[in-house]
Parts: structure tokens; sequence; C-alpha cells
């Protein structure tokens, strides 16, 4: 049932997104839309986790450095939903370091779901392009449950 429940808020959250970007490109923004920071490249919502106290969803985000030169870093938050109140916290943030630091000379970032994800968890598929030489490299990401923890590979 807490399940349940929870999905239904996601998405309603999902719900409000749509509706304030469709206001934003209406040229009507307003409320937490405008005090987001400058630098959010793109956010990526999804997944289930829970522990004894809380539960809630992932949210990855890749904020934008630079303007000749642009490099992006790669966060993942856990959010708690209170579902008595209707209101989201982030409980944790952590720098995905190892895809940051891989990029070095400079990268762009890119985030998509894996369907292929167990309930319970996130997964990720990374790409880091250098916008050099144009290589990627891919890697998977997987959180779950554990707050501030996450596994990192090499995509097959």
């Amino acid at each position: 049932m807490r399940v349940l429940r929870l999905f239904r808020a996601v998405g309603l959250a999902f719900s409000i997104a749509v509706a304030t970007v469709l206001a934003a490109a209406a040229g009507e923004l307003s409320g937490p839309i405008t005090g987001l920071d400058a630098r959010i490249h793109s956010v990526t919502s999804g997944g289930y986790w829970s522990d004894d106290d809380n539960e809630g969803f992932f949210r990855a985000v890749v904020a934008a450095e630079g303007v000749e030169t642009t490099s992006h870093n790669l966060y993942l938050q856990w959010l708690a939903v209170d579902l008595d109140k209707g209101t989201y916290a982030v409980l944790s943030t952590s720098s995905v370091d190892e895809v940051n630091a891989d990029r070095a000379d400079g990268g762009v970032i890119a985030v998509a779901m894996d369907a292929a994800a167990e309930f319970g968890t996130l997964r990720l598929v990374v790409t880091v392009t250098r916008p050099r030489t144009e290589v990627k490299t891919r890697y998977t990401l997987t959180a779950d449950g554990v707050i501030g923890a996450y596994r990192l590979t090499m995509a097959k």
C-alpha cells in the first residue's frame, strides 16, 4: 500500500513538473522553478528506495560549468516523500566523483534510465562525451535504499 501511495506521489510530482515546464514555455515562470540554479543542465528522476525511517525516489542532476569549454558534473540525490504532507525533501546528495574526475579535459554527461532496473533500485546509463575527440565512455550507475551509496561500473 505504501508503494502504491508513493507511485501516486511520484506521478503527481511528474505532472506538476510537466505543468511547470509548460507554464515556463508560455512565459509564466513562478514558484520553485525561478529559484533553480542556472548551472543545472538536466535532471533525471525515478526509481524507488526505502529504509527503516523513509521512502522515496532518486534524482540524477547534471550541472554545467564553463562557457567556451563546457564540462558537466553528475550528482545523485535521495529524495524522501512525506505522503501525509505531500512534500519532498533531499536527504542526501553524492557527487559521482568517478565520472566527474574522468572528464578532466571537459566532457558532456548524458543520463538515461535503464529499463532493466529491478524494483527498489535505480539503474542509470551514464554517457560521458569528450568534446574535442567525441570519444564516448559509458557507465552503469546503480543505487538502492542505502542512503548516499551507489555503484558505478563500465557499461558493456
